[in-house]
């Protein structure tokens, strides 16, 4: 059984989720998406994208009225 996670570049992470790389780019900047630096770019892991896209769900209940 092969234990090795998969990485993502950040042309592929934008790609994923619709947006430009340079948003990915800022995300890593700002601390928010954890990311190993390779040579001039980055990558990032499975598990730290799918951390990011978790810490960015929306909760359904806050856009309704109480």
């Amino acid at each position: 059984m092969n234990n090795e996670e998969k990485y993502y570049t950040r042309r592929q992470m934008a790609k994923i989720l619709s947006v430009h790389p340079m948003t990915i780019f800022r995300e890593i900047q700002r601390g928010k998406i954890r990311a190993i630096k390779v040579g001039n770019d980055y990558r990032i892991s499975e598990s730290a994208f799918n951390e990011y896209t978790k810490s960015q769900e929306v909760n359904q209940e806050e856009g309704k009225d109480k």
